[in-house]
């Protein structure tokens, strides 16, 4: 596989992009004689600042023999209709039903939906097939909801294809495939992934002289790659390169920035054309990206690429310390909106995607009250951990290392009173709420809400629940950027006892904490515990009326767990070490 890297690119691949023939003003449409067929792409200019046309390939075409309309009555030219009254004789089963596209052309008014092989008798030879899609501006389809294969004389072209995953709605597609067949008939067969196929004409010409290698499809384009994404947040967009006339091992993918380097970019290579783009842009990466991904094969990359170029035009915005970034409405079907950013839906038929277990049971509730931060649309379900023994309930978060708060929240509707549900919640393999129950500390249909810091070195945020009695629930879930990782410039601890440092039992603390000094004495030795925004929870002083060398401290049930920052202070020395809190 060849990599390339920022400004080498252009020179390296002569910076041809994207697809072929997106509209009929980029494309022109095979004419009534012999003729070099065109296809178009698009290519960065000299500045690596924008797209031009420009022709990556031609193939010499004979007339074209076959031009079906489909779905739709327009016959121009030499094309042939396909309605419901007078269906294409080529198609089988004649199962027929159209929907609109857009005006113009003529051949992208309509489009047939239906699932089934088209079979066109011909002689022996070249052929190229170019099919034409387009999903309507206005219909309800999103990406995703669309999806099928397309295979040529049982090779796969197209595999797990989405129209508006790959140019979005309202913008046509033609896509052009050189095809040998050694029989008298050519067969295109479209079948179902997910909702039936959508073909909105057919093309199919004989080819004249050597065939050209073919290059990879890419199942998204550029048109829907403009992504929005905060820093913290991981997105990731699964790929599939799709190579008629190549065997599937040959396909590769690869990735990159088209001006500086760009670390929290990559495009994973699972082999067999299938991978992934992980974005994760740290606290300090927020601006504007031009990325790209690119398929190629055993030819490697050329200029006669057809749409295995993509480009991704990446905004990443800022997220302040404080801020939300993840937020999941959990039990929930419905992904409400709200700023900074959205409570992302958590359903049975599409459990959110940062949870490890998809089957639970959605407990619905009646707010009486909501003392919580979280709006009223998004506690009005939880998800309830139907699994026992050692399947616990487990989110794990994608972020960068740093300092997270995770706000839970609760509520009970099913149990009236307490010792019904319990259970443990631990963040980062820490205990942070032991033999929780909710209905201990708020009333039935009483939202309560819990704010739990933690630390994360291993870029996920993990938070477990444990049943303990019948089954954990969780309502909602924020998770917010409290800070960087304690860096050891920022809390140091220093040496000013000399070489044995201040040390700190049990940590965590629950009630008390001792701290174990360096040598004995009798100064007073003063404590002050602060959060990662610098918020003082509580402070105190000992005094020492004989020499010893360890004191305690009550640690106040009114500290929320997390991690703390205890200040040591005895006469002008002191030392700051790190505190978890159960």
């Amino acid at each position: 596989m060849k990599l390339f890297t920022n400004h080498s690119l252009c020179a390296a691949v002569c910076c041809f992009l994207f697809v072929i023939c997106i509209t009929d003003a980029f494309c022109q449409r095979p004419g009534s004689v012999k003729a070099l067929k065109k296809i178009r792409s698009f290519v960065l200019d000299d500045n690596y600042e924008g797209l031009k046309q420009g022709f990556t390939a031609e193939i010499l075409v004979d007339t074209p023999i076959y031009q079906i309309n489909a779905g739709g009555w327009t016959t121009e030219a030499n094309w042939q209709k396909d309605t419901q009254t007078s269906p294409s004789p080529y198609f089988s089963p004649p199962s027929y039903r159209a929907v609109s596209g857009i005006d113009s052309p003529f051949y992208f008014e309509k489009s047939r939906i239906t699932d089934g092989t088209w079979s066109f008798p011909v002689t022996s030879g070249d052929y190229v097939v170019t099919l034409h899609f387009i999903e309507n501006p206005n219909s309800a389809q999103v990406p995703g909801s669309r999806v099928f294969d397309v295979s040529i004389e049982d090779r796969l072209a197209l595999n797990d294809f989405d129209v508006v995953n790959f140019a979005g709605k309202g913008v046509p597609i033609s896509l052009s495939f050189v095809v040998n067949t050694s029989d008298d008939t050519l067969n295109i067969n479209f079948s179902r992934v997910k909702k039936s196929s959508l073909i909105s004409a057919i093309e199919i010409s004989a080819s004249i002289g050597a065939v050209p290698n073919q290059d990879p499809v890419l199942s998204k384009g550029s048109y829907v790659l403009h992504q929005t994404i905060k820093e913290g947040r991981e997105l990731r967009i699964p790929i599939i390169a799709t190579d008629y006339d190549s065997p599937a091992d040959s396909v590769k993918l690869l990735g990159g920035s088209i001006w500086d380097s760009v670390s929290f970019y990559q495009v994973l290579d699972y082999g067999a054309g299938l991978g992934e783009i992980v974005i994760k842009p740290d606290f300090d990466d927020a601006g504007g990206y031009l990325l790209y991904v690119a398929a190629e094969d055993e030819d490697g990359f050329d200029t006669g690429c057809q749409a295995c170029w993509a480009l991704i035009d990446l905004t990443v915005e800022d997220t302040p310390v404080g801020e939300a970034f993840y937020r999941v409405n959990a039990g929930d079907w419905i992904a409400e909106e709200d700023t900074p950013v959205d409570w992302e839906r958590d359903a049975r038929d599409e459990p959110h995607p940062f949870h490890n277990i998809g089957r639970f049971h959605s407990l619905a509730h009646n707010l009486l009250s909501n003392p919580t931060d979280a709006p009223n649309e998004v506690l009005d379900r939880s998800r309830v951990n139907i699994y026992t023994g050692t399947e616990f309930m487990n989110w794990n978060f994608p972020v960068v290392d740093g300092v997270y708060t995770a706000k839970l929240y609760f509520v009970e509707s099913y149990f009236n009173v307490t010792n019904q549900r319990i259970f443990n919640i631990s963040i980062e393999d820490q205990l942070a709420l032991s033999n929780f129950e909710i209905l201990t500390e708020t009333d039935k249909d009483v939202p309560i809400q819990k704010n739990l810091t933690a630390e994360v070195t291993d870029g996920y945020l993990t938070i477990v629940f444990e049943n303990i009695k019948s089954y954990a629930l969780i309502t909602a879930i924020e998770i917010a950027y409290a800070g960087p990782v304690t860096a050891q410039e920022e809390f140091p601890e220093t040496h000013a006892f000399g070489q044995d440092a201040i040390s700190v039992y049990p940590n965590p603390v629950k009630n008390q904490v001792t701290f174990k000094l360096p040598e004995p004495g009798k100064e007073p030795v003063s404590v002050k515990l602060s959060d990662s925004y610098g918020q003082i929870w509580f402070q105190s002083t000992v005094q020492r009326d004989h020499l010893i060398d360890e004191v305690n401290f009550p640690v106040p049930p009114s500290i929320p767990s997390g991690i703390y920052h205890a200040e040591i202070v005895i006469g002008n020395r002191k030392q700051i070490v790190r505190l978890v809190k159960k």
